[in-house]
């Protein structure tokens, strides 16, 4: 059986093949296809199995990881985003935690915040750290927030509400709500993305 890696960047995709029965490693890489990164995918992984001369059937992992999402918001290549989160929170992007290096070092720089301010908006919604509704989240007050980040020129719009690991509805209702008002926009919620107690350290 052979195992397969694949890593693709903005300029290169590279390519391992390892073989588990002699545990030889051969590998190259070819130019990624940025309007579309699977054609550099499929094309690189038909090379592979012809360099080896090997079938599809004969592996047994595949493993895919990619630079592409990361560079992007290195760069701040991003279309502009928006943020609903619970009332009250609007500002832990701009504070972050405690835990951090350097933490009497006033010299330290923090990075500006990938969503600015006035395009993070607040829900007035609250889940206790069960998953108990404290409060119902409204959707004519979501659908207020909605089209006042799409006036601001907004392409995208995350969804991030307390405690939603622990019960979606309230990132779902919300995920509807903008799909109704627009739905051009790309979506993302925390409760898919990472639904975990204090995932973003």
């Amino acid at each position: 059986m052979y195992r397969v890696g694949v890593g693709v960047g903005g300029t290169f995709t590279d390519f391992v093949l390892f073989n588990e029965a002699d545990r030889v490693v051969s590998y190259f890489k070819q130019p990624s296809t940025p309007n579309d990164l699977s054609i550099a995918i499929a094309e690189g992984v038909r090379r592979l199995l012809d360099l080896a001369g090997i079938k599809a059937s004969e592996i047994g992992y595949f493993g895919h990881g990619t630079t592409v999402a990361t560079n992007m918001v290195i760069e701040r290549r991003g279309v502009p985003t928006g943020l609903i989160t619970t009332k009250g929170f609007r500002d832990v992007l701009a504070i972050g935690r405690q835990t951090r290096p350097s933490l009497y070092d006033y010299g330290v720089r923090k990075p500006a915040p990938l969503v600015e301010r006035y395009r993070r908006l607040e829900a007035d919604e609250r889940l206790g750290s069960d998953g108990e509704v404290l409060r119902s989240l409204d959707e004519a007050q979501v659908e207020r927030l909605v089209r006042e980040l799409i006036e601001t020129g907004c392409a995208a719009i995350a969804v991030s509400f307390i405690h939603s690991y622990r019960d979606s509805t309230h990132e779902t209702l919300a995920r509807r709500v903008i799909e109704r008002i627009a739905p051009q926009a790309y979506i993302s919620l925390s409760s898919e993305v990472l639904p975990e107690f204090r995932a973003c350290r």
